[in-house]
């Protein structure tokens, strides 16, 4: 038996893994990693796993182990996705941008 994997399923695990990022158990590492997953799986990112990276993203950055270019690259991938960021996504970027400025992780 083999469960099936649709995308909202790897957003609802990315959503898992910005919570662990805010706990300080996860980063940026770990969100490629299901990114990667999805991929292999032959499954597109939409909107929303994009936002979701960007929460583990911002998680990652509240712990100060989080890279200005780490946010920057979830934007780049956006933009070749074809997926222009949404305000939003801005949001939470510009979010884990001050974080890394906050804990001297801006580069």
């Amino acid at each position: 038996y083999q469960h099936h994997m649709d995308t909202r399923a790897f957003n609802r695990i990315l959503a898992l893994t910005a919570d662990d990022a805010r706990e300080g158990r996860a980063g940026f590492t770990d969100g490629r990693r299901v990114m990667q997953s999805m991929a292999e799986a032959g499954l597109s990112p939409d909107w929303c796993t994009f936002g979701a990276m960007l929460d583990v993203v911002s998680g990652d950055a509240r712990n100060g182990t989080c890279m200005l270019w780490q946010v920057e690259q979830v934007l780049d991938m956006m933009v070749g996705a074809k997926m222009p960021p949404h305000h939003w996504h801005y949001r939470v970027a510009l979010e884990a941008v001050a974080w890394c400025a906050a804990r001297g992780t801006a580069g």
